[in-house]
């Protein structure tokens, strides 16, 4: 869908699932929805959330090129590393560390929801639908099959200094038996997903947290040295 033409598409659907709004005061507009995906695949309790919250509020997050700004209003409500191959194949990476939220007032587009376009994986109602910008093709937000809007990690570092805030940093592996490397670390390491997003809850020891079946094998530290 082209940029100029996608955003009344996604005012006029899924209306009951505004994730993401897009104030827009110069030209006096009214807020303008972005619909998230359904829920049905997985049920959130975030009562039940075994983790602390987090507390800092990240500063504002900017495309590569600066044509997308997202605003946010709040901490995430939690952040992990998944290693689903749906992940590793959107961010192109051998896994993915996000931070979730939850509440749709959370998130601004705040410039450029214009240069935003959006696609969905193939492999059905389990892909993730991206959200990019269509001048640098980097990628703003994503929206996962639990309904959840999550948004790359690396993008919440402090812009001073490029650290993460200690409370910012992931707190646990999602997909871990889908790995594609070990990883030494002290998180939980769940086989897919925690209960309070409606997983198994089954968590790897660090006993069993390695294994010779892993494709392209190599043990990593969180210090980022490798074993």
């Amino acid at each position: 869908i082209a940029p100029t033409d996608h955003t009344p598409v996604l005012r006029g659907i899924l209306e009951d699932s505004i994730l993401l709004t897009q104030t827009s005061q110069e030209k006096g507009r009214d807020e303008i929805g972005i619909p998230a995906m359904s829920a049905s695949m997985g049920t959130i309790d975030v009562h039940a959330n075994p983790y602390p919250l987090c507390q800092t509020l990240p500063d504002k997050l900017k495309c590569l090129c600066g044509h997308v700004e997202i605003t946010f209003q709040a901490p995430p409500l939690f952040t992990f590393i998944c290693h689903c191959r749906s992940c590793r194949r959107c961010r192109q990476a051998p896994c993915a560390s996000l931070a979730a939220y939850v509440d749709p007032t959370q998130l601004s587009c705040t410039k450029g929801l214009e240069s935003v376009q959006f696609c969905k994986p193939e492999g059905g109602d389990g892909q993730p639908t991206i959200f990019f910008c269509s001048t640098c093709s980097m990628t703003c937000w994503t929206l996962d099959k639990f309904g959840l809007t999550t948004v790359a990690l690396d993008n919440m570092r402090d812009p001073a200094t490029g650290r993460l805030a200690v409370d910012l940093q992931a707190s646990f592996h999602c997909c871990y038996s889908d790995r594609v490397f070990d990883v030494a670390d002290k998180r939980d390491k769940y086989v897919d997903f925690p209960a309070f997003l409606g997983g198994s809850d089954v968590k790897l020891t660090n006993e069993t947290a390695t294994s010779d079946d892993v494709d392209d094998m190599q043990l990593v530290h969180t210090s980022g040295t490798k074993k």
